[in-house]
């Protein structure tokens, strides 16, 4: 909450909008935080650099909740839940600054505008300084972070005042995993990323580049990023099934799952995922994620649950629930078992 409102960001609204952006990173009429919108211009980066007009502008949308309401955005991006939670936040947020106006007036000082409220125009230069080298002038529309976002390598005062979220490409892909260990998570999975930036210097030249290309053409992307083809940790063998009329169970095939192993099934119009767990059991559930429309078949058993490898939240495959954010919510499960070596479905399963 302190953080929040030195720059002005009411702490709820902010939240839900950063876990949007996390979803739909940089997918137009998605992601509401995307800083440079194609095509950009050098009046625009300066102002953003200076927040001139980024941080009244946090200010004003403060004051519409606070009086109007929520905005259409916020309606969207925010569950129904936190609503009046939004406003409250605002109403606080703008009685404070009412205090310290009429303050300032009282004593005909500037000191209290310039201690509370004034940082929010004047002293958020390093902020945004740190916050554009994330993902400006990077690929629209993809899912993969590896194209919408980048990595750099800054110097340890830099790293200390950005709680290293230089290593943001790592931050987007395991958003779970806590600024402490963001270096070491890098190292780890450092070959199948593409290079860091050497530098913050490297990084903006980069930047200044796609921005130049990209005012006249909005569709040009940088020719040299190279990201890693990673082949995948296991063949996905999908089978499509129609259901038998009379049977009660219906057959999908050798009971030869290892522990671990995926298998993807279409039965009808249902997409579905064979999936056996660490002890051996097989479960069927739906094959798309709850929360972000991924492909489970591509994701990792851990335990009893699967975990999806778009935002890392896990299914307890017993139940279908969600065992960690940010699912919310469950994944539908089905009837199966193992007879006689094979492995059947309830025909239940295509009603």
């Amino acid at each position: 909450y302190p953080a929040s409102f030195m720059i002005a960001r009411e702490a709820t609204y902010w939240r839900w909008s950063h876990f949007r952006h996390h979803t739909d990173t940089i997918i137009v009429g998605r992601d509401p935080e995307i800083i440079f919108a194609r095509p950009p211009s050098f009046r625009q980066v300066a102002l953003t650099f200076s927040n001139i007009v980024g941080g009244p502008t946090l200010m004003l949308g403060a004051v519409r909740h606070a009086t109007i309401g929520l905005s259409d955005v916020a309606l969207q991006i925010v569950p129904e839940r936190d609503h009046r939670r939004v406003v409250w936040e605002a109403r606080a947020y703008v009685g404070i600054w009412l205090v310290v106006i009429a303050l300032s007036l009282a004593t005909w000082s500037p000191w209290p505008v310039l201690f509370v409220g004034g940082p929010t125009i004047y002293g958020a230069w390093l902020m945004v300084f740190f916050g554009i080298t994330q993902h400006a002038g990077l690929r629209e529309d993809v899912l993969d972070h590896r194209h919408s976002t980048r990595t750099v390598y800054m110097n340890p005062i830099f790293r200390f005042l950005y709680l290293n979220m230089n290593y943001h490409v790592e931050h987007h892909m395991f958003p779970a995993v806590p600024y402490r260990a963001l270096p070491q998570l890098h190292a780890e999975i450092a070959d199948q990323l593409p290079d860091a930036m050497p530098s913050t210097a490297s990084a903006y030249r980069e930047i200044f580049r796609a921005i130049g290309a990209q005012r006249n053409d909005p569709t040009w992307e940088l020719p040299d990023r190279y990201v890693p083809e990673v082949r995948a940790r296991r063949a996905q063998i999908v089978q499509a099934f129609e259901w038998v009329d009379g049977g009660e169970w219906i057959d999908l095939g050798a009971a030869n799952l290892r522990p671990g192993e995926l298998r993807s099934i279409d039965i009808g119009n249902h997409e579905l995922l064979l999936a056996c767990d660490d002890d051996g059991a097989v479960h069927l559930v739906d094959r798309t994620c709850t929360h972000g429309d991924a492909d489970l078949s591509t994701g990792t058993i851990v335990g009893c649950e699967i975990e999806c490898p778009k935002h890392n939240g896990r299914f307890d495959l017993r139940t279908g629930d969600g065992t960690r954010r940010p699912i919310q919510q469950a994944l539908q499960t089905y009837p199966v078992r193992v007879h006689r070596g094979r492995v059947e479905a309830r025909t239940e399963v295509g009603a």
